[in-house]
C-alpha cells in the first residue's frame, strides 16, 4: 500500500505539472503580442518627432483610426507619418499602459484595453485617457499591427 500510496502521488505530481507545462505553453505568441503592445506604447516617448520609431510596429498596409485625428490613416506611403511625428513631438509625451487584454486567433491577435498618453504644454501636464484595439498579423514571425482603432474615454 504504501508504494502504491508514493507510485500514485508522483503520478499525480507528474500530470499535474505536465497540464500546468502544457496551458503556460499552449500559445507562447501570446507574449509576443503583448510585448508588441508595450513597446509600442514606450515607443510613443522615444520618438521625439521620428515617425519610424512608432511605424515600424505596423504592417504596410495597416490602418489607423487615431486618438487626436479625425483622419482615417493608412500606413501605405508613410501614410502614419505626420500623425506620429507631430503627436511624438509633444513635450514629455508619453503613453501609460493601465489594461490589458489579449486574445489569440491562430496568426491574428488583438490587444484591447486603456491607456494614457500625457504631455506638457506651456508648462501645465496634460493627460488623455484612452481606449483601443490593435488588431495583429504575424509576419514572417512578427506581430505587426494591421488595425488600431484608438479613442477619447468619454466622461
Amino acid at each position: 500500500m504504501r508504494n502504491f500510496n508514493y507510485f500514485f502521488g508522483v503520478l499525480l505530481s507528474t500530470l499535474l505539472f505536465a497540464t500546468h507545462a502544457t496551458a503556460s505553453e499552449k500559445n507562447p505568441d501570446e507574449k509576443l503580442v503583448k510585448d508588441a503592445y508595450y513597446q509600442w506604447c514606450a515607443s510613443i516617448g522615444k520618438a521625439h518627432g521620428d515617425p519610424k520609431i512608432v511605424t515600424q510596429y505596423y504592417a504596410h498596409s495597416a490602418i489607423l483610426l487615431p486618438t487626436l485625428s479625425e483622419k482615417i490613416l493608412i500606413n501605405e506611403h508613410h501614410g502614419l507619418d505626420a500623425y506620429f511625428k507631430k503627436l511624438t513631438s509633444h513635450q514629455n509625451i508619453k503613453c501609460t499602459p493601465q489594461k490589458l487584454i489579449t486574445r489569440m486567433y491562430k496568426e491574428t491577435a488583438i490587444n484591447t484595453g486603456l491607456y494614457k498618453f500625457s504631455y506638457t504644454d506651456h508648462g501645465k501636464t496634460l493627460n488623455i485617457p484612452a481606449r483601443f484595439t490593435f488588431v495583429y498579423k504575424n509576419e514572417d514571425g512578427k506581430w505587426l499591427i494591421i488595425k488600431h482603432h484608438s479613442s477619447k474615454l468619454p466622461k
